[in-house]
C-alpha cells in the first residue's frame, strides 16, 4: 500500500510538472485562500477558543453596576457590601486604572502606568508572585504605608531583574513605597500597567468613599464550586435592590450586571472577527470552485488517456484514488505555502483582537501554534478534496470505446442545459457578488463614520498630557488648579499657537466623566429618574481651541470665583461645602439645551449638580456652544456641560490642547521645553495631534473593512479569471465547430453573441444568488453599520456594476477569439 502511494504522489508531480502554468497558478490561489483562513482562525484561536491563563476561567465573572439599561463603574462602598453580603463568589476583588505616577529609584525618574487593585485580586485570579508576597490586609488600609507589586516586565526592564528587590524602598509621586513583589511572567492581566498598586490608600484621593461615585472601578468575582451564573446574577441583584432600599439617594434603580470574564473582554469584536471568518471561508469555497472549474476543463483532455487505462484494466477506485492524490498534492504544496504568508500577516492581524485578550497571547498572533497548525492541515486536505472530488468521479467514468471516438464536441451538459463547470462559474459569481456587497457596506459604513461632523475642527490640534503635580503640591486642589492654569497662559505664549487649553477630558481620549443633575426651575425628579450627563472641566479657552461655536451668551472668561476652602487638602464634606457656598458658572451644549429648554433662553437657568444625597452645586447657565463629538465616532447623544477649572479644580490630573496656526506637530519641542521651564518633575507625555487620536479610534474597524475589501476584490479576480478560464477553453474544444459554422455562413456576431450569451447565462443566476445572499445576512451586518441600511440601494447597485462589467470582458474577450477563427485552419487542423 505504502508503495503504491508512493507510486501515485510520483505520478501526480510528473503530471503537475507537465502543466506548469495551471500548477503554479492553482498553488499561488491555494496559498492565497488557505493562507488567509489560517490568518484569520489565528485570530479567533485568540480570542474566542484559546482558554485564559488562569485556573478554572469559566468561573470568573465581570460584574458591573447597571442603572437605566446602561453599564456603569462600581461604587466602592457598593462594592463593600457586596463583599461582605454575598455567597456565591469564593471572592471578590475591585479594580481600577489611575493616573500615572513618577517613579523615583536612585538617581532617575520614570513616568509609569498604574493600576489599583484590592488585596484579593489575584487570590480571585489564582496567581501567586513569582517573587515576595501577594497584597496583604494591612496594605489594603486607608492609612496604610505605600506597597507596590511590580509587574515581571517593569522588574526586567527597570530593575535588571534584580531578585533582591522584594523590601527595596522607592519613591511614588514623592512617597516613599515598600516593592512586596514581582508578579510572573505569565500574568498579563495589565499589559499596559508598570505598576500594581493597593487601591485602599487612594480612595480619598480619588473621592471614592462617597456611594454614589462611580469612579473607573470594576469587578472580579470567581464562583464558589456548583454555583450557576445565573444563581449568582440573581443573588447579586437581590443584593443591589437591598441597597437600593437602604441608600435610596444613591442607589435607587441601580442593579449588578454579570457576565463572563471572557465575554466581558471580547466585547464587540466577535460580530467583526466571525464576519472576517465567514467571507475567509467564502474566499477559500471560491478557491475550490475556481480550481475545481479548471481541472474539469483540463480533465476533458485527459479523457482519452482515461478512456484507454480502462480499457487496460484498471479500475473505477484506482483512477479515482490516482486522481485524488494529484489533487491533495496541489493542495498541500498551496497549503504550505498559505501558513508561510499567515505566519507573515500574523503581526497586522494584532489590530482586530481587543488588547485585554491579546495580551494573553504573549502581546502577538501566533500561527506556530498546535490549533493553527491542525486547523491549516485540515483545512488543505478538505480543500484538495473540495476541489478534486468532482473532476476525478467525472474522469473515474470514462468508457474504453471513448478512446477510439472524437471527443472534440462540448462535454455532456447537466439536464440537457448547463454543464458542471458552468454551475461552477455560478457558484464563483454569487460569492463574489455577496463579498463584493458585503465589502461595499462595511467601506460605505467607514466612510460615513469619518465623514460624520464632529461640530469642531481638528486640523491644526496638539494634544498633550502633562503629569500630575500634585504629589509635589501635596495634592492640593488650588495649587493643582494654578499649576495648570499657569501652563495654559505660557503655552498660549509660545510662537505658532492660536489658542491653548486644559480639560479634565482630552477629545478621544479615552476619559468620560458624568454626574447625575436636576433643574431648579422644575420640581425633583423621583430618587431613581435623576438625569446623568457627561461634562468636561476646562479652561476659558477651551472652546477656540477646539473652534467650538459660541451660539448663546459667553464661554468663560478666566475671571471666574474660585472656591474658599477649609484647608488645602480638603475632606470630601469640606470640598461639597465650599462648592455650595460659590456661584458656579456652566456652559451647555446645544442639545442639552434643546432638551432641557424647548423653545426658551437656557441662559440664566439654574442646575443642581449631584445626586440625591449629596448635591454638590447650584449652577447657572452662562453660555450655548454647539454640539461637539468628543467621545467616540458615530456618537449619537451630545448633551453635555462644561464647568471652569477654576471652579473645579478637583481633578488630580488634566490634559492640554494647542490650536497651531500650522502643522501642531512644528509645536512639540517648544511645548515641551515651555513645560520644562516651569517644573522639572512633570513630564509631558502622549503627545499627539488630535487627528491622530481620532484615526486610531477607528484603526480596527479601518483594517477590517481593507481586509474584506481585499478578500472581496480577490473574489471578484477568482471569479473573472475562473469564467474567461472555462469561455477560453470552449472556444478552444469548438474551434471546428465554430469553424464549419463559419464556413456555412454564419455572421460574425452570430458567433460572438453565441460565445458571449453562453458566459452570461452563468453569470446571471450567480449574480442573483450572490443579491438574495447579501439581503439575507443583512440583519447580521445591522449592528457594525453606521449611517447607511444593510440594503442601501447605491451599495448593490455599484457592488452589482462591477461584477457585471468583469464578467462583460471576461466573456467578450473569447467571444472575439471565437469570431477569429479561420474555417480553413479548423478543418487543416482536424
Amino acid at each position: 500500500m505504502t508503495k503504491n502511494l508512493k507510486q501515485d504522489i510520483a505520478y501526480a508531480a510528473r503530471r503537475l510538472s507537465k502543466s506548469p502554468a495551471f500548477t503554479i497558478v492553482a498553488v499561488m490561489t491555494l496559498a492565497l485562500g488557505i493562507g488567509a483562513n489560517t490568518a484569520i482562525f489565528s485570530v479567533l484561536n485568540t480570542t474566542l477558543f484559546r482558554s485564559l491563563p488562569y485556573p478554572a476561567a469559566n468561573r470568573l465573572i465581570h460584574i458591573s453596576e447597571q442603572k437605566a439599561g446602561g453599564d456603569l463603574p462600581v461604587s466602592y462602598p457598593d462594592f463593600l457590601d457586596w463583599k461582605r453580603q454575598q455567597n456565591s463568589f469564593s471572592a471578590l476583588t475591585i479594580y481600577r486604572t489611575a493616573n500615572p505616577v513618577n517613579l523615583r529609584t536612585g538617581g532617575s525618574t520614570d513616568r509609569l502606568s498604574t493600576v489599583m487593585v484590592d488585596r484579593d485580586f489575584l487570590r480571585v485570579l489564582g496567581v501567586q508572585p513569582m517573587l515576595g508576597r501577594d497584597l496583604s490586609p494591612d496594605d489594603d488600609r486607608p492609612e496604610a504605608a505605600p506597597a507596590l507589586l511590580l509587574p515581571y516586565a517593569t522588574w526586567a526592564k527597570r530593575f535588571g531583574g534584580d531578585p533582591e528587590v522584594v523590601g527595596r524602598a522607592v519613591q511614588v509621586d514623592g512617597k516613599t513605597a515598600t516593592i512586596v513583589g514581582v508578579l510572573p511572567s505569565s500574568f498579563q492581566f495589565f499589559n499596559d500597567a508598570d505598576l500594581v498598586l493597593p487601591l485602599a490608600p487612594y480612595v480619598a484621593q480619588f473621592y471614592m468613599e462617597n456611594r454614589e461615585s462611580h469612579s473607573n472601578a470594576r469587578v472580579l468575582g470567581r464562583l464558589k464550586e456548583g454555583v450557576s451564573p445565573a444563581a449568582a446574577a440573581g443573588e447579586m441583584n437581590t443584593i443591589a435592590a437591598h441597597l437600593a432600599g437602604q441608600f435610596p439617594k444613591s442607589n435607587a434603580g441601580v442593579g449588578a450586571h454579570t457576565v463572563d470574564l471572557r465575554q466581558y473582554l471580547m466585547g464587540d469584536a466577535k460580530q467583526q472577527q466571525l464576519l472576517l471568518m465567514g467571507a475567509v471561508v467564502l474566499v477559500l469555497l471560491i478557491v475550490c470552485v475556481n480550481i475545481a472549474t479548471l481541472s474539469l476543463s483540463r480533465s476533458f483532455a485527459r479523457e482519452r488517456e482515461m478512456s484507454i487505462r480502462v480499457a487496460l484494466g484498471a479500475r473505477r477506485p484506482y483512477l479515482i484514488r490516482q486522481l485524488m492524490v494529484e489533487s491533495l498534492l496541489l493542495s498541500a504544496i498551496g497549503g504550505g505555502l498559505g501558513v508561510f504568508l499567515a505566519a507573515g500577516l500574523s503581526a497586522a492581524l494584532n489590530a482586530l483582537v481587543p488588547h485585554q485578550l491579546l495580551q494573553f497571547g504573549g502581546g502577538s498572533i501566533s500561527v506556530l501554534n498546535l490549533p493553527v497548525l491542525l486547523f491549516a492541515f485540515g483545512a488543505t486536505a478538505l480543500t484538495g478534496i473540495g476541489f478534486g472530488f468532482v473532476p476525478a468521479w467525472q474522469l473515474s467514468k470514462a468508457n474504453p470505446s471513448d478512446a477510439l471516438k472524437d471527443r472534440s464536441a462540448m462535454p455532456k451538459s447537466f439536464r440537457g442545459r448547463f454543464n458542471s463547470s458552468d454551475l461552477m462559474i455560478a457558484a464563483q459569481v454569487g460569492g463574489a457578488t455577496l463579498l463584493l456587497i458585503t465589502a461595499g457596506l462595511v467601506l460605505r459604513s467607514l466612510w460615513a463614520l469619518s465623514d460624520s461632523p464632529l461640530g469642531y475642527e481638528t486640523e491644526n490640534v496638539l494634544t498633550l498630557r502633562l503629569a500630575s503635580p500634585g504629589a509635589r503640591v501635596n495634592n492640593a486642589p488650588l495649587r493643582i488648579a494654578a499649576f495648570y492654569l499657569n501652563a495654559v497662559q505660557r503655552l498660549a505664549q509660545v510662537p505658532g499657537v492660536e489658542a491653548a487649553a486644559a480639560t479634565s477630558d482630552l477629545p478621544f481620549g479615552g476619559n468620560d466623566s458624568h454626574n447625575p443633575f436636576r433643574l431648579l426651575d422644575r420640581p425633583a425628579p423621583a430618587l431613581n429618574d435623576y438625569p446623568v450627563a457627561p461634562y468636561r472641566i476646562v479652561t476659558s479657552d477651551y472652546f477656540r481651541a477646539l473652534g467650538i461655536p459660541l451660539l448663546q451668551g459667553r464661554v468663560f472668561d478666566g475671571t471666574e470665583p474660585m472656591p474658599v476652602l477649609a484647608s488645602e487638602t480638603p475632606t470630601t464634606d469640606q470640598t461639597l461645602e465650599a462648592l455650595r457656598r460659590l456661584p458656579v458658572s456652566v456652559i451647555v451644549s446645544h442639545s442639552f439645551a434643546q432638551h432641557w429648554w424647548p423653545g426658551q433662553n437656557p441662559v440664566g437657568k439654574g442646575i443642581l449638580l449631584g445626586s440625591p444625597a449629596r448635591e454638590m452645586a447650584h449652577c447657572t447657565v452662562i453660555g450655548v456652544v454647539g454640539d461637539s463629538t468628543q467621545d467616540s465616532l458615530g456618537q449619537t447623544k451630545h448633551e453635555e456641560y462644561y464647568l471652569s477649572l477654576r471652579q473645579f479644580p478637583f481633578f488630580g490630573e488634566y490634559s492640554l490642547l494647542l490650536r497651531a496656526h500650522g502643522d501642531p506637530a512644528l509645536l512639540i519641542e517648544s511645548a515641551r521645553k515651555q513645560i520644562k521651564q516651569m517644573t522639572a518633575t512633570e513630564a509631558v507625555y502622549d503627545v499627539r495631534p488630535l487627528s491622530t487620536r481620532i484615526a486610531e479610534t477607528i484603526s480596527a474597524q479601518s483594517f477590517q473593512s481593507k481586509l474584506i475589501s481585499a478578500f472581496a476584490a480577490l473574489a471578484l479576480v477568482l471569479a473573472t479569471v475562473g469564467l474567461y478560464g472555462i469561455l477560453a477553453f470552449n472556444v478552444g474544444r469548438r474551434t471546428r465547430e465554430i469553424g464549419i459554422r463559419i464556413a456555412l455562413g454564419a455572421s460574425l456576431n452570430s458567433v460572438i453573441c453565441n460565445v458571449f450569451l453562453r458566459g452570461f447565462a452563468m453569470v446571471v443566476p450567480g449574480v442573483v444568488l450572490g443579491l438574495t445572499g447579501s439581503w439575507a445576512i443583512g440583519r447580521y451586518l445591522r449592528n457594525q453599520l453606521h449611517g447607511i441600511s444593510t440594503t442601501d440601494p447605491r451599495t448593490f447597485a455599484v457592488c452589482t456594476a462591477a461584477l457585471i462589467l468583469s464578467a462583460f470582458f471576461a466573456c467578450w474577450f473569447p467571444a472575439r477569439r471565437a469570431a477569429k477563427v479561420d474555417p480553413l485552419v479548423a478543418l487543416r487542423d482536424e
